[in-house]
């Protein structure tokens, strides 16, 4: 296919009447002749009207002959060209195939402006025109597996990346993109690949930090997903050692919150705090750091300090649902009940769906020795998240308070069949299996549950 770029400067005070023109008569004579108007543009800063027409071939002159003699002689003064003199100041016109690459280069940019508009349809619906138009445009493949990532389309997404990759194999940005969709989808390995060759790609440079300390972050953040935490803890050693001040680069900052967390899933706590200090005493409206801290501070019965943090944390962001659900799991571990069901039940007004804080909340109630209560929120738990064996474990726990030992002994062998290795609840269901004067498995369920923790009960 032959494309045709023109860009005419309209005489002053004239746009209008030729966007009339060009609609009502212009187009609609070139869809008949097989000649479409693919696009076009008005640059309002310059005057300026651009549009491009496509042929299948190099057959303009009779097509543009034909269109003269449609009728349009009069108001064309320039018949291979198509410009009418009664509107056009000055025009530019390039007929040849180059041109196609231009507008494909125009509708990258439109893409991006949809992008930047929230429009993703229309977005994908431009990167797809460049692509047509110069199907070796890596760019357009990129910034369309961006808008198919942003819709949530992450294995198309990949398609796109993976393409851009064969097109232009030395560009780290496309690795770097396609490892944050493997992501997505759960890929961690495949991600994981990709960062490390955008880091091969582009080792650290003074000059230009980003891209590397980026992937070291990203691929710190995967090797986490998969819990391999001393992995993910050197990649945000890498990325601090690369550049240590925040306010330098946004990653260092995030590496320090990232590897806060995964010192905090290796119970190294104290690291952990030490770097949420180094956050705060940086940025000291960091609230994810002041939570971050404070679950680390409960992790070592530092309650206190544990609910300073996080009433830090829900001065600086009120509608914060896991600052008030932690500090309810602080004020609980630390004996004071009715705070601890105050700020379940602000986490369930915040977020009604938080089926941890229901089971938080019948925690207190059962302590506070409310079990009708206790139960009624195990229940409201369990219904949002049937596979939490824990939630049927402590409600088993409330009905043998009440003596509802049938009922007991169902949820124990619920809590069994999620977790077969819970000697809590082998033990505890030989228990109520004891009261209930059913002492052969009663006698089995404690065997179990001495076979899988010896020291249980003891």
């Amino acid at each position: 296919m032959v494309y045709q770029l023109h860009i005419y400067t309209i005489k002053p005070g004239m746009m209008d009447s030729w966007l009339e023109l060009f609609d009502q008569h212009i187009r609609p004579v070139h869809d008949e002749l097989g000649i479409p108007v693919v696009n076009s543009w008005v640059n309002a800063a310059d005057n300026e009207f651009i549009w491009v027409r496509r042929f299948n071939g190099r057959e303009i002159r009779w097509k543009v002959g034909e269109y003269y003699y449609r009728g349009w002689g009069t108001e064309w003064g320039n018949i291979t060209s198509g410009i009418p003199n009664s509107h056009i100041a000055k025009a530019e016109v390039r007929v040849m195939d180059e041109a196609a690459n231009l507008y494909a280069g125009a509708c990258c940019d439109q893409g991006n402006d949809y992008l930047l508009q929230g429009e993703v349809d229309l977005a994908i619906s431009s990167f797809s025109q460049a692509i047509a138009l110069n199907p070796n445009y890596a760019y357009a493949y990129c910034r369309r597996g961006d808008a198919y990532s942003e819709k949530g389309q992450d294995s198309l997404a990949v398609a796109d990346y993976s393409r851009a990759i064969i097109l232009s194999p030395d560009d780290d940005k496309f690795y770097l993109y396609r490892g944050l969709s493997y992501v997505k989808q759960g890929n961690y390995d495949l991600a994981i690949a990709d960062y490390t060759q955008v880091i091969t790609l582009n080792p650290y440079d003074a000059e230009n930090p980003y891209d590397a300390e980026r992937a070291y972050y990203e691929r710190g953040i995967a090797y986490s997903m998969q819990g391999n935490y001393g992995l993910a803890v050197a990649d945000f050693n890498q990325v601090i050692a690369l550049e240590p001040d925040p306010m330098r680069n946004p990653w260092s900052g995030l590496a320090y919150k990232e590897r806060s967390i995964a010192y905090s899933r290796r119970d190294k706590d104290a690291l952990s705090i030490a770097d949420c200090d180094q956050i705060i005493a940086l940025t000291p409206d960091d609230v994810d750091a002041y939570g971050y801290r404070g679950v680390a501070y409960e992790k070592l019965g530092e309650y206190e300090l544990a609910i300073a943090d996080f009433s830090r944390a829900i001065a600086l962001q009120p509608e914060y649902a896991n600052a008030y659900y932690n500090r309810g799991v602080a004020y609980l571990n630390g004996g004071d009940y009715s705070s601890a069901i105050a700020d379940f039940t602000q986490t369930i007004v915040l977020n009604p769906e938080y089926s941890d804080a229901y089971h938080g909340r019948g925690n207190a109630y059962a302590d506070k020795g409310e079990y009708n209560s206790a139960i009624a929120d195990y229940t409201r738990s369990i219904a949002l998240k049937p596979e939490a064996a824990d939630a049927y474990y402590d409600r088993g726990l409330a009905y043998r308070q009440l003596g509802e030992y049938n009922l007991a002994i169902a949820d124990y062998s619920q809590a069994i069949a999620l977790q077969p290795e819970d000697a809590d609840a082998y033990h505890a269901r030989g228990l109520a299996h004891r009261l209930m004067g059913n002492y052969s498995q009663a006698a089995a369920d404690l065997k179990r549950a001495a076979e899988l923790a010896p020291n249980l009960g003891r």
